[in-house]
């Protein structure tokens, strides 16, 4: 965690396959270091829990009895690693659950239990990340990867918070972890800073829009506007990619243009959002996630998703030829073109048409 100190006997650690050292970084405690450069996607650590505790539990006495209980089952140097971890709580629940209370994290989205990792938590915060970690599930580990190249002699961060929040509500988030965030977003100049928050704005705002376009009972778009639905989605994958942003949103804009594809019976479109939705999870928690196989399949057969009706008038759409990149892309997410490329388009055509008449003679 943050602005941990660090111990006397706190030396460098390395990490088990070489990517990563544990170092003392100015200001920050201990951190990780990437040892040699580290291409996007890599798996920079899989972690198995030293223990799991339930953060539900409202009894803390029955915490530290569990806390003491699974220590006592661990060899010393793993004692020792897990005492050497920050806590930022003091000494008012004793040590053993000021620690756990600073460093547990947990075992995927609103689960009940968490775990604590002696590596994965001495990764320090940062509100745009270089890496990305989740809890897999399939493998009962926590993975991290690097959601960028990262350069040898670089830190390595994630984010403690599961969703990017505007700046004023992040601060105030991250002051519960008794730390005040001055990383590269919140230490930007202020103008940066509201441009930062304007956009995210406009991420929740279409986070909203799109949840009511899967709510029949509260959409304010019916159910067969299927531009309109990409359009929600492509306008917070523009506005992600203008963050900056690299984290697991982008899988999950493209998971969802994926279901409105579906939805909407367009199994050509919904193949090409799910190869997108694959590829970008895979980057993120690696080919062995839970999301990721699930993903796998509608790769395979798009018409496996529950949402899939077919379409009103039960044709295939077809995927276009002799389309530029841009072009393809306002195909596949439904846009109008441009004034010049629909010129562009109609040449096409009518070269095509040329083409045919030749052909006859």
């Amino acid at each position: 965690m943050e602005e941990a100190s660090v111990s006397d006997e706190a030396a460098a650690q390395v990490g088990s396959e070489s990517l990563y050292a544990i170092q003392p970084i100015p200001g920050k405690g201990l951190g990780l270091i990437a040892t040699k450069d580290i291409p996007k996607g890599t798996r920079i650590l899989s972690e198995l829990p030293l223990f799991k505790v339930s953060p539900g539990e409202s009894n803390r006495q029955i915490l530290t009895d569990h806390i003491t209980k699974a220590l006592k089952d661990l060899d010393k140097e793993k004692q020792r690693a897990f005492l050497d971890l920050p806590n930022v709580y003091g000494l008012d629940d004793g040590p053993f659950l000021g620690i756990t209370r600073s460093n547990a994290m947990p075992l995927g989205p609103d689960a009940p239990q968490a775990g604590l990792f002696l590596d994965a938590a001495r990764i320090n915060h940062s509100c745009r990340p270089n890496a990305h970690k989740s809890w897999n599930a399939n493998i009962v580990r926590l993975t991290v990867h690097a959601l960028c190249d990262i350069k040898q002699g670089q830190e390595i961060t994630i984010s403690y918070l599961e969703i990017t929040k505007i700046y004023v509500v992040r601060q105030a988030l991250l002051k519960r972890l008794l730390f005040d965030c001055k990383c590269e977003l919140c230490s930007a100049p202020r103008h940066r800073r509201q441009q930062s928050d304007g956009r995210i704005h406009a991420v929740e705002m279409v986070e909203m829009g799109l949840h009511m376009y899967f709510s029949e009972s509260l959409s304010y778009l019916p159910a067969h506007d299927y531009a309109g639905g990409l359009t929600y989605a492509l306008g917070m994958f523009t506005e992600l990619k203008a963050e900056g942003a690299r984290d697991a949103r982008f899988p999950g804009v493209y998971h969802t243009a994926f279901k409105i594809s579906v939805k909407n019976g367009d199994k050509t479109r919904a193949k090409i959002f799910a190869e997108r939705a694959y590829a970008a999870r895979v980057v993120v928690e690696g080919d062995d996630s839970p999301l990721a196989v699930e993903l796998a399949q509608f790769v395979e057969e798009p018409t496996r998703h529950p949402l899939y009706r077919p379409s009103a008038d039960g044709k295939e759409v077809e995927l276009p030829r002799e389309l530029s990149a841009s072009q393809f892309e306002k195909w596949l997410w439904k846009q109008r073109p441009d004034v010049g490329e629909e010129e562009d388009e109609d040449e096409i055509e009518e070269s095509e048409s040329e083409d045919e008449d030749d052909d006859d003679l």
